[in-house]
């Protein structure tokens, strides 16, 4: 698993990557702590996308396998647009949904971390 470059250069923008993955740890600890799952994070940052993918592909693939409807609002509750979800879906090379859909749980996380920094600094 490759990290996305997204992932590498909303980071490298920030002055403290540390304290940007602690508060994106959170804000995901947070919103999968609603569904019942505990995030376990170690404070290597250097493997924290690779950490907190492995945790919420399996906790997602465990949910769908499951029951598909248990997965629906978990990204209700992240906000992952509908058009998202049936790209990851549809999309006909993508063999592994769950593993976008991933990504796309931990870009938005991520999102909303820096957009919260953003507007903390400009108060």
């Amino acid at each position: 698993m490759n990290v996305p470059i997204v992932w590498q250069q909303s980071l490298t923008k920030q002055a403290n990557v540390k304290e940007i993955i602690l508060e994106l740890l959170a804000q995901i600890k947070k919103d999968f702590g609603m569904f019942g799952e505990e995030i376990v994070f170690s404070e290597n940052t250097e493997e924290s996308y690779q950490q907190l993918f492995m945790q919420l592909e399996s906790f997602l693939f465990k949910n769908y396998a499951q029951n598909s409807d248990k997965l629906y609002p978990i990204l209700y509750r992240i906000d992952i647009p509908e058009k998202d979800i049936k790209n990851a879906i549809n999309h006909e090379t993508n063999t592994n949904f769950i593993g976008s859909i991933t990504e796309l749980i931990i870009l938005k996380e991520l999102q909303k971390v820096i957009i919260r920094r953003y507007y903390k600094a400009k108060n």
